[in-house]
């Protein structure tokens, strides 16, 4: 069986990685770092002296650089530097331009405040939900977990079975599923007044599926959703809502990224 434990980063920081796992899984990561770990000459140190701050948006650098974080404007997505004596990762969550901080604890007070003068406006986790949805980020336990694959879950690009000499964890795994068979992760637009949520059933020609993740979109209009269907749905589809059957469109997500619509 292949399944997710976690989605995550592993940052290189030259002499030592760093991972930041989501809190509800840190526990249950670490213990499968640790006991993978007894098969190599490597030491794993769990740390709970760090918080991150995500500074995301289109004036993301702006922002940083009115607070004398300096150095960003070259930064690639995925990149890592130091500034200051904090770790900036040109990573996020929301589909945006934007900044993840990881900064001592001792000292992340007196950054978030040096931020609210700067201009940045805190936003909580309704909108960022909303923002990844757009830009066709999973959620960890809502769109994926231990019962799904790479394969229907849009994350095949993260493996690289081409090589026949490279091994790694799952990979006999990863190679006993059948592609053909397995569902796939979409998504769904109801350009009609409803809304999409968890759950709900979609129908198609040549199958079904379940809503995973939905919410309305301020930025489309209208409700977008994630869901995971039987293939051959030919773009079109089925969903009730409190009885009454609506047609939707089934696209292949993002619908958004840094601003750009792209359905």
């Amino acid at each position: 069986m292949v399944g997710y434990l976690d989605d995550l980063i592993v940052y290189n920081l030259g002499d030592h990685y760093r991972i930041i796992s989501n809190c509800a899984t840190c526990s249950q990561n670490h213990g499968w770092f640790t006991k993978q770990s007894d098969n190599y000459d490597v030491n794993i140190e769990f740390m709970n002296n760090f918080s991150i701050i995500a500074v995301q948006g289109p004036n993301s650098g702006n922002i940083l650089k009115s607070i004398d974080m300096n150095g960003l404007d070259e930064m690639n997505d995925f990149d890592v530097t130091n500034v200051n004596s904090m770790m900036v990762a040109k990573t996020g969550y929301t589909g945006e331009e934007g900044f993840e901080i990881v900064i001592d604890n001792a000292n992340v007070k007196s950054l978030w405040a040096n931020l609210i003068d700067a201009g940045a406006v805190p936003i909580g986790l309704g909108a960022r939900d909303t923002l990844r949805l757009e830009a066709g980020l999973n959620l960890y336990g809502t769109d994926m977990d231990k019962k799904n694959n790479p394969y229907e879950s849009n994350l095949a690009w993260t493996i690289d079975l081409n090589d026949e000499n490279r091994d790694f964890i799952g990979k006999s795994a990863l190679l006993a599923i059948n592609i053909d068979t397995s569902k796939e992760l979409k998504g769904i637009i109801l350009r009609d007044k409803g809304i999409l949520r968890s759950h709900q059933v979609i129908d198609h020609k040549a199958g079904s599926g379940e809503i995973l993740s939905g919410t309305y979109s301020p930025s489309f209009g209208f409700s977008i959703a994630f869901a995971r269907l039987d293939k051959g749905h030919e773009g079109e589809g089925k969903v009730k809502i409190r009885n009454t059957e609506f047609k939707v469109e089934i696209v292949s997500p993002p619908f958004m990224r840094k601003g750009k619509m792209l359905i």
